[in-house]
């Protein structure tokens, strides 16, 4: 987890949060919440982390904890069909993110994860590219092709 400020004085920007609570994913469901804040997932428990004491070093490893999965499977089925000799037409579908799985961003992306613990978007928006991005929901579609 990164430190939202410069606490060692380096001047580098690659400062680590401290940890202050043993379990920072304990009791958090990583369920999608839908309220009047938004729509988010609590990843890891508010205040689970803060700056280290200014001129030192967090204590917390580096790669310690994981953003999360990312899980994404695409599928094509394509048919080719003969209408002559030298004319065919080929149908084809392509499905993305065939299971619709929700690709959260990873929280060097979302802008005050450290602070909150969430994330509030998918990793195609976080990227810029909403809708058509990786992590973004099902996308289907279908085409015709005419060979000659």
């Amino acid at each position: 987890m990164g430190s939202a400020n410069n606490p060692s004085g380096t001047g580098e920007g690659n400062d680590r949060a401290q940890q202050v609570i043993a379990d920072p994913f304990a009791g958090v469901s990583h369920q999608i919440v839908f309220d009047s804040e938004g729509t988010y997932v609590q990843w890891f428990k508010p205040g689970a982390f803060v700056d280290a004491a200014p001129g030192t070093y967090a204590t917390t490893g580096r790669n310690q904890y994981s953003n999360p999965g990312y899980y994404d499977l695409d599928l094509a089925i394509v048919k080719n069909t003969p209408i002559t000799e030298r004319v065919s037409v080929q149908l084809r579908a392509d499905i993305f993110n065939l299971f619709n799985h929700t690709n959260l961003a990873p929280l060097a992306l979302v802008s005050n994860a450290g602070e909150t613990g969430t994330i509030n978007s998918t990793i195609g928006v976080a990227l810029g590219n909403p809708g058509i991005g990786p992590g973004e929901p099902r996308n289907v579609q279908f085409s015709a092709r005419l060979n000659f």
